[in-house]
């Protein structure tokens, strides 16, 4: 019987936190699979965790003490899945909800040849009142980063090829992390899952978008941008994205990033102050969470 771990990285979460596994309750796994739910808590002081365990009385839960960032709770979930025989890990945001028959389709295209390691589903969310589909990305021609292909219809017919997929919901062959090890921890908020896939599509390995598996997210990436906290890491992380596997194009991104911080100036001014900040703290190798901007939240992708 093989195994497949689901992930769900939780910080003060609440009712979004119950909404996403009641969700995961009615899931779908294929005959010859079982699913195993693991919640990782990250030093939650909301007391979101008690209330968890008068609610799901069976629920694997492994409490850090402090928060470790995206990259290092999802990792420390990852390890003991690893340990317990999975064959496939799932990365799950707590702010998600999902369909009962979502796992089906990404389990289908994750086996689907040899040198298939990722597959994502599409991503729904609520922009400016409009329904969106987040088809994951791919690379920027001239920068490298990642562009998200985000439409208002979609074809659910073919499996879409991407380099980038958001670590919002993710399905890993476990094979892969043997291969290219775990997420790195020195971003701590957004770009770990940029790394890990473009690693990935380095040792050899597709990634795809399967239309046909579909969740919502609550909140975009777009809308979450326009903080203080988001722009930080956003800024810093994707020079360090930038520095780590594609170092000649960095005095370009440097460029880039220099001139998105003086057009923020104009539209707010506390992000452009927030992004100068990641742009100098990455010149002077200041890495993990940083002591200014510390999320009262978990990170939502």
């Amino acid at each position: 019987m093989k195994k497949l771990f689901i992930i769900v990285l939780a910080y003060n979460g609440g009712k979004d936190l119950l909404s996403c596994l009641k969700s995961l309750k009615s899931a779908l796994v294929p005959k010859g699979w079982q699913a195993h739910c693991l919640v990782v808590d990250n030093g939650s002081r909301n007391g979101s965790i008690s209330l968890l365990k008068k609610q799901f009385s069976n629920l694997n839960i492994i409490e850090n003490k402090k928060n470790l960032g995206f990259a290092g709770g999802n990792n420390i979930g990852i390890d003991f899945a690893l340990n317990q025989g999975a064959s496939a890990i799932l990365l799950l945001n707590q702010d998600t909800r999902v369909n009962a028959d979502f796992i089906l389709p990404l389990l289908a295209q994750l086996y689907s040849g040899k040198k298939v390691a990722i597959a994502a589903p599409v991503i729904c969310f609520r922009s400016q009142g409009n329904l969106v589909y987040d088809l994951g990305a791919i690379s920027h021609p001239l920068l490298g980063l990642s562009v998200h292909k985000n439409c208002a219809d979609i074809d659910v017919s073919l499996p879409l090829k991407r380099d980038f997929v958001s670590g919002c919901c993710l399905m890993i062959k476990a094979e892969l992390f043997k291969k290219i090890g775990l997420m790195h921890e020195d971003y701590f908020l957004y770009y770990e899952d940029d790394d890990f896939c473009h690693h990935a599509r380095k040792a050899g390995y597709g990634i795809y978008v399967v239309p046909a598996s579909q969740i919502f997210h609550r909140q975009s990436t777009a809308a979450g941008f326009f903080s203080p906290l988001s722009a930080y890491y956003n800024s810093r992380n994707r020079l360090l994205f930038t520095l780590r596997n594609q170092p000649a194009r960095l005095p370009l991104v440097l460029i880039n990033s220099v001139s998105r911080c003086l057009y923020l100036l104009f539209k707010n001014h506390a992000v452009a102050q927030a992004s100068a900040r990641g742009i100098a703290d990455f010149l002077c190798c200041k890495l993990g969470q940083s002591d200014r901007f510390r999320p009262m939240a978990v990170k939502t992708k």
